[in-house]
C-alpha cells in the first residue's frame, strides 16, 4: 500500500472514531440526555463473563414504572467492529426504556486486536447471560425477546439470531441454540451482512473513496486471521495476507456473513 494511502485511511479512521466519541460526549451533557427526565433507571457496568474485563461488561436500561415483567431488548453497539462502546450508545439504552422494554446494552471485543469471531463469541457469552438473569432485573422473555443493533451491531444481531435457531458446529454459538430461547425479532439497522465482500458497495456505483476505504478497513480489520479463505474477494485477500495469523480454530468465513449464510 502506498505512503499517501495509508495516511488517508489512517486519519479518516480517526476522524470518524473522535467524531462519535465526541458526539456522544456532547448529547449527553444535554439536560433531556439524564435518564431520570424520561422515567429511566440505568445500572452501569454489571459482568457479563470475564470479572474485571471492560470488553464483559454491560449496562442495564429499565423504566422506573413498571406493572409486571418486562420485554427484553439485547443492544449489540455499531462502530464497523473496532471502535466504540455501550457507553458512545448510551441514547439507544434510553430510547428502548422509554418504550418499555428493559435493555441489556453490552460491550464486546474489537478489531483489529481481537479479529472475528472474538467478537461474535462475547456476544454469544452475553446472549447466554441475558436469557439466564434477565428475570432478576425485571424483565421476561416470555414478554418478548429482542435483538437489535446498528452497522456492525447488526451484523453481529443477525448472527446471534441464526445461532438461536438453528445448531451449529462451533462450541460457543450452538450455546446459543441450547438456550432453547430463539429470539421474537431482530431489528438489524443499517448492517453490513456481508463483511467478505465489501466491494459489493461500490461494484455497480462509484462511491467516495472516504466511504470505500472505511468499508475496506471493517473488512480488514474483522477479517485478519482468513486471508486464505477463497470467498474473499481478491483485492480483499491482497490486503488481508499482509497481516493474517494462522489459527486453525477458525476455518469458516460463514457466520460473518449473515447476509449470505
Amino acid at each position: 500500500m502506498k505512503i499517501w494511502d495509508r495516511v488517508r485511511k489512517e486519519s479518516g479512521r480517526v476522524l470518524i472514531d473522535s467524531f462519535f466519541k465526541g458526539l456522544s460526549g456532547i448529547t449527553r451533557l444535554a439536560p433531556m440526555a439524564k435518564p431520570e427526565a424520561h422515567g429511566v433507571e440505568v445500572l452501569n457496568n454489571i459482568s457479563y463473563g470475564e470479572p474485571g474485563a471492560e470488553h464483559h461488561l454491560l449496562d442495564v436500561y429499565r423504566p422506573m414504572r413498571r406493572s409486571g415483567p418486562l420485554p427484553v431488548v439485547l443492544y449489540i453497539h455499531g462502530g464497523g467492529f473496532r471502535i466504540l462502546s455501550k457507553d458512545t450508545h448510551w441514547i439507544m439504552g434510553l430510547l428502548y426504556a422509554r418504550r418499555g422494554y428493559l435493555v441489556f446494552n453490552i460491550n464486546y471485543r474489537l478489531a483489529p486486536q481481537h479479529p472475528f469471531p472474538e467478537g461474535l463469541k462475547d456476544c454469544c457469552k452475553a446472549y447466554n447471560w441475558v436469557v439466564r438473569n434477565a428475570a432478576r432485573f425485571g424483565g421476561s422473555l416470555d414478554q418478548g425477546w429482542i435483538l437489535a443493533g446498528e452497522s456492525a451491531g447488526a451484523n453481529l444481531a443477525t448472527t446471534l439470531a441464526i445461532a438461536g435457531c438453528a445448531p451449529r458446529e462451533e462450541v460457543w454459538a450452538r450455546e446459543v441454540f441450547e438456550t432453547n430461547r430463539p429470539p421474537n425479532a431482530v431489528i438489524a439497522a443499517c448492517g453490513m451482512l456481508q463483511v467478505t465482500d465489501p466491494e459489493r458497495f461500490y461494484r455497480s456505483r462509484k462511491l467516495p473513496r472516504w466511504v470505500a476505504d472505511r468499508l475496506e478497513e471493517v473488512s480488514f480489520s474483522y477479517l485478519k486471521n482468513h486471508a486464505s479463505d477463497t470467498r474473499l474477494p481478491k483485492s480483499s485477500q491482497n490486503n488481508l495476507n499482509k497481516s493474517s495469523q494462522n489459527n486453525s480454530e477458525n476455518k469458516t468465513l460463514e457466520l460473518a456473513d449473515p447476509l449470505v449464510i
